[in-house]
Formats: C-alpha cells, structure tokens, sequence
C-alpha cells in the first residue's frame, strides 16, 4: 500500500512564516513509494485576508521556492496543470493561477514535442521516474528556453493521482554544450586539415616528449613518435643542435626560427623550421609547436637563380652583375698591380640580323665570347647587346695595346653559318692601379674610350685619356637635359621654307627642324638616337608639324595646299605601330596624307629589313609622301629608287655646291635630275646660299630649292605671324 505521511520538520507558524503570506502546503515525502525517491511539496495561496488557520495545516514561506530556476507541475492523467510551485512565474514569466487548467504541451516548442509525448507516454504507462527529456518551453516574452524534465508517476496515490514534473532551467548549458560540440568539430576539422597539409608539424611538452604528430611529421619522426623526446628521433647532429639551441629558446619562451637539415625517406631535405612555445595560464607548463617546410627545391631554384643572374643566357660568359663584383674584388687587391680594361663594341651587328637572321646574330655573339676567352687568366663577361668587356691584371701599356689588337683580330676572323661576319669592333681601352678607382668609375673610362672609337671612324681601338671624361660628361648632360627638356616643353620646332622653283619661286611648303638652345642638331640628334630619347622626339616634332601646317592652312585658302617635311630616324621607323601613329595624327590634326612629306637618310635605307619595306608601303598607299634625304652624301645608290616608293630626292648641300667648281658631279646632277623626271620624282637642291647656286639650279631643272638665300628656319610663331601679315583677312 502507497501511504504519504507529513513531514515532521515543517511546523505551523514558523519564524520563518512570521514576514509572508500563509499557504495550505501539501507536503508528500514519496520515499517510502515503489521506484520513487522524492519529496514532493505542493503548495496552494491561502486568500490575501486570509487570517484563520486550519487545524493540521502545514506552513511555509514563499521564500523557500524563490530565487531557483527549477519548478514543478502537478499534471493530470491529459497532462494539464493541476498546480506547482509558486516560482513559476519567475521562471517562465507566467503566474500559476494563468497556467491552472493549460496543457502542458502548449508550453512546448513544436519541434520539441514527439519526444516529449514519447516520455508522457512512458511515464503514464509506468510507475518508475522517467529519465530526464529536453525539450524548450515558451516563457512570457516570446522566447524559448531550454528545460530538463524528469517525471513520477503517482495517478495511483490516494489523495494525489497526478504525474508529478520538475523542470530545471539548463538552457546557459545547451549553449555550452553547443559550443564546446562546435568547438570539437573544429578541431576534429583541423586536426583532419593539419594532418593533410604538406608541412610537417608537431607538438609536444619538454618533460613529456611529442603529443602529436601529423602524417607528414611522420615520415621524419616515425608514426609512433607521440610521447617519445624530439632528440630521441633525430640525428646525432641535430639532436644536438635541438639540445643546444631550440631547447634553450623554449625554456626562454622565445621563438625560433631557421633551417634544418633533415633526412626524409633517407633523402636529405632543407627545412625551414619554426619552433613556438606556448605557456599555459597558469605558468606551469610549457608546451611548443613545430612547423617544419620543406624549402630543398626553392633552395635550389634560388640558388640556380643567384647563377643565372649573374650568367649571360646566351653566350655563357659573366653578365653586367657578375663583371662588377669580380671587378670590384680586383681593385681592392695590391695597388701596385694595374688592371686593363677593354670596352669592346661590336660595329654593325645589325647588318647581321638583318641579313641572314637573329639567329646568325645570336652564333656571332656566342663566337665572339669563345674567342675573347681563349686566352685564359682573363675576365671575360658580356656587358650587354653587342658589348663585351675583357680585365686583365699587370699589362704595360705596350702589352695592354697589342692584347687589344689581338682581341680586334679574333673578332673580326670570326665565321657565322660559315662565312665570314666581316665584323668589326671599337675598343676602349682604360688602365688604373687598385685604390685608384670604383668599378664603375673603371668601366666608365674604357666605355668613354669606345664611345670616341665609334665616332670617330669604328674598328678601331682608342685609349682612354682624361679628357674623354668631359666628353661622357656632356654626353649625359645633354641626354639628360634631352629628357626634361621633353617633359616640360623646352624644345622648339623650326619651319625652313621650301621653294618652288617651277612656278615662280613662291613656297611650296617647309621642313620642320628641331631646336635646342642647349646643343645644336648635330650634337643632340645623334644621342636621341642612342639613347631611345629619338621616339618621343619623333612623335613631338610629328604633332607640331602637323599642327604648325593647321595654322598656316588657316590664314589663307591660298596656302591651304602647303607641304611639311618632317625628319624620320631609322629607330622610328623599326618602333612596332609607328606607320599606324603616323596615321593617326594625321587624322588627330585632320592633315591631308599628301601634305605630309616624311624624309628618309640613306643610312636607314643601308640598314633596311623587310619591315622597313612594309611600313613605307603602308604610308605610301594611305596617301604620305616619301624624300630621301642627304642624298649625294656618301652612299647614293640609284637602287633605291628602284626598291621604295620614293616621291621626292634631296640633293645634300655639299652636292649642291660642288655643282659650281665640279664638272663631273654636274654632269651626274644632270642625270640624276633626268632620270628623276622621267620617274615622275621631285628634286630639292638644299643648301642654296648664293645666287649662282640658285640660278644652276634653275637652269638643271631642280623642282624645289632651300637654303639660307632661300630663308633661314623660324619658330612656328614667326613663320605664322609672317604669313598673316602678307596674307591679310580680306
């Protein structure tokens, strides 16, 4: 037989009671029930003015269910409330007497329920306590809040025949509990990633050895490495390298880093090591982290890479690096030994590439550097393009010279497909003791030499002097200049006038002239050339000529048929799309293409390539016209104007003067001029200073003439506000 009986230790009226409300409290001690091991407390809110008490009535104070976050239900047989604990309302924001009669299950969250009508249906259907369910109940706000339950079953007690429920509040452990699950799939995760990862990484603890090892640490350490002593699983050397070193920095809580030379699967690898301690908050112990990256291969490639910087691809001689770090060892040697340099420039390897392909370029290059190093106890290198550069240490100056003769010799025997190159060289040649000069102030010296070998004749050899210095020096002030003078607009453009001797000497048009007041033409026209700084030269007096012949054609309609010639470099004509930025600033300006006359030397022709060819054909069918210009002054060969589409010849002032005091190059003039006719070409005699220059001219039937008799050239500003004024607005 159930029987419930009182608690003794609760008495009516105690202290405790003095300051609160009176309750009717059924207090059930279920100790002694079948399969059921609590004390149940019921308890029933007397009326506010109740002031009687009843006979066996057991009293206590609310405040012994406040403050806790669990409570209970008295659930009938349908589960609805029948009562509970007074803290209900401080747990789910609901007051009891609200709840009397509601079904538990509206207090349950919906995806909550089947497993809590499974725990009902065990525990109506048992006399045992059910285990704890989980399940989130609405509170008054609106939010859900995780509870545990666990039920007893007393239907069958006489006086009760309800379910009892405590829940307890343990939604701040969900959350936990959630957190750490997530927490551990993460480092399950990276755990999983680590151990894929090509690095090898490992943890462990000084006292207890390794505590983990990913797979690729375990071809270094062995798979069952983990609580085994780093040391333990190296090589001698490294074990005391470890003990020596990466220990120490542990204990010190500083970090290491460095390269290890480790054996792997009996294959020696380089790895870049990274040893971090990590001390645990409370400071007693030490744990540290390895991460091993194997850099053997990029070790390699750098160190391949340090060779081939300092290697010339091509011919396999030192480069430009190279040279000057063995140069510089040289000269901080004994200072009496004096140590030669030969600065060697290869004459017309463009003639080469053109004429039998960059390939017989590349043999000549790599036959000349076997040459330079046949002679050993010498440095050779490749200096860069067509430029060589050989030290020698202790040559007199006799011996120094007649070495460059030998160098000059070798080169020019040399054979390409073979053939002869027929190639020459200019040497510079420069000598100093060490301590006399840095590497770069030595190669500056022979490259001067060279420079005044090359400008004065090639395939010669020329010693250094002093004074050669001043020429370098002005030769980079005035590249130098050259450049800022194109950024900041220092350069003017001259118009020569062109006169039209046919139709009565009036101009037919001009030839535009760069001007610089810092150097003339001569001077700084040839050093655009070798400097590059010809492109953007080229493309500035291309624009101001173009717009200069817009201004003119602006004043007068009578001078809307005017023709403007423009100096063209060989470099320009090489430059890839330089036949399409012709045309474009033609469009740019809205010239007429036949208003445009581009002037070509011999010497670009000389050097001509198939590319050439196409892009004065290209100018030519959109209309530009083509002069050749300076001619008469060195090469002269008629087969020019067989091969390109010239329009116009430009007698070369010397040829226009010997016309008067040489017989002879008058009778060619005459026949230069008669077959230039009869090929439908113009003739400009430039030059013109005198007046019998200028009535020769006449009388030989040359088309157009310039000169100073003729006119001097102008800035464009003049040359415009003449015109306006001999052109008045009508």
């Amino acid at each position: 037989m159930r029987t419930c009986r009182p608690l003794p230790e609760v008495e009516a009226g105690s202290p405790e009671a003095a300051a609160g409300r009176w309750y009717d409290v059924d207090i059930l001690d279920l100790t002694g029930v079948d399969g059921v091991d609590a004390v149940v407390v019921q308890l029933v809110a007397a009326p506010a003015d109740a002031d009687v008490q009843l006979p066996g009535e057991v009293t206590v104070p609310p405040s012994w269910f406040r403050g806790t976050t669990s409570f209970r239900f008295r659930l009938s047989a349908e589960g609805r409330i029948q009562g509970g604990t007074l803290n209900v309302d401080e747990v789910l924001g609901r007051t009891l007497p609200e709840l009397l009669g509601t079904g538990l299950e509206t207090l349950i969250h919906p995806d909550d329920l089947p497993a809590a009508r499974r725990a009902w249906s065990r525990i109506t259907g048992t006399t045992d306590r059910t285990p704890p369910c989980r399940q989130r109940m609405l509170l008054a706000d609106g939010t859900w809040r995780w509870f545990e339950s666990m039920s007893w079953n007393v239907l069958d007690v006489p006086d009760l025949g309800v379910v009892i429920a405590e829940f307890r509040d343990i939604d701040e452990q969900v959350e936990a509990e959630r957190i750490q699950h997530l927490a551990t799939r993460a480092h399950q995760r990276m755990v999983t990633v680590v151990d894929e990862v090509d690095d090898m990484i490992m943890v462990g603890r000084l006292d207890v050895g390794l505590v983990y090892v990913n797979e690729a640490a375990a071809e270094l350490v062995g798979p069952d490495a983990v609580g085994q002593p780093l040391r333990s699983r190296m090589r001698p050397a490294l074990a005391a390298f470890a003990g020596a070193v990466i220990e120490p920095a542990i204990r010190r809580n500083e970090r290491w880093t460095g390269d290890i030379d480790v054996l792997v699967g009996g294959e020696p690898r380089t790895m870049a090591t990274t040893v971090t301690p990590v001390v645990e908050d409370d400071g007693n112990e030490v744990y540290f982290g390895v991460v091993m990256h194997d850099v053997t291969e990029a070790r390699r490639h750098a160190e391949e890479l340090a060779v081939l910087a300092r290697r010339d691809p091509l011919t396999g001689l030192p480069n430009r690096l190279a040279l000057m770090e063995q140069l510089a060892e040289l000269l901080e040697g004994d200072p009496d030994t004096v140590i030669t340099i030969d600065f060697i420039d290869l004459d017309n390897l463009k003639v080469v590439n053109d004429g039998l392909g960059h390939s017989a370029g590349d043999q000549l290059l790599r036959a000349v550097g076997a040459e330079l190093l046949a002679q050993p106890g010498r440095i050779v290198a490749r200096f860069g393009g067509d430029e060589f550069v050989v030290v020698h240490e202790g040559l007199s100056e006799v011996e120094a010279a007649r070495s460059a003769r030998t160098l000059l010799s070798a080169i020019e025997a040399v054979t390409v497909v073979g053939v002869s190159s027929h190639i020459s060289a200019s040497v510079g040649v420069a000598s100093c003791r060490r301590g006399d000069l840095d590497p770069e102030s030595a190669i500056r010296d022979a490259d001067a030499a060279m420079y005044v070998a090359k400008r004065t004749g090639r395939a010669r050899i020329v010693a250094f002097d002093d004074t050669m210095r001043q020429v370098v020096a002005r030769r980079f002030s005035i590249e130098s200049g050259l450049r800022e003078s194109l950024s900041d607009g220092r350069l003017d453009l001259h118009l020569q006038p062109v006169i039209d001797l046919v139709h009565g000497d009036v101009v037919s048009g001009y030839e535009a002239l760069a001007r610089w007041p810092l150097a003339a033409p001569s001077e700084f026209i040839p050093i655009a050339e070798e400097s590059g700084l010809i492109l953007p030269l080229g493309r500035w007096a291309l624009h101001q000529a173009l717009g200069a012949l817009n201004r003119i054609a602006a004043i007068s309609p009578a001078l809307g048929e005017q023709r403007m010639g423009v100096n063209v470099s060989g470099h320009q004509l090489v430059e890839p799309g330089f036949a399409a930025m012709v045309i474009d600033a033609l469009a740019e300006h809205a010239v007429n293409p036949e208003h445009l006359v581009l002037e070509l030397t011999e010497s670009v022709l000389i050097d001509s390539r198939d590319e050439i060819d196409d892009v004065l054909r290209r100018l030519r069918d959109h209309g530009v016209s083509l002069a050749l210009d300076d001619f008469g002054s060195g090469y002269s060969s008629l087969g020019y104007l067989r091969r390109y589409p010239i329009d116009v010849l430009k007698l070369d002032t010397s040829y226009t003067q010997a016309l008067l005091t040489d017989h002879g190059t008058r009778i060619i003039a005459e026949g230069i001029i008669t077959m230039a006719s009869r090929l439908g070409l113009r003739v400009v005699a430039e030059g013109v200073e005198t007046p019998d220059e200028l009535e020769l001219a006449r009388d030989l039937g040359i088309t157009w003439a310039q000169g100073y008799l003729l006119g001097r050239p102008e800035p464009i500003d003049a040359v415009v506000e003449g015109l306006r004024a001999a052109h008045p607005p009508t």
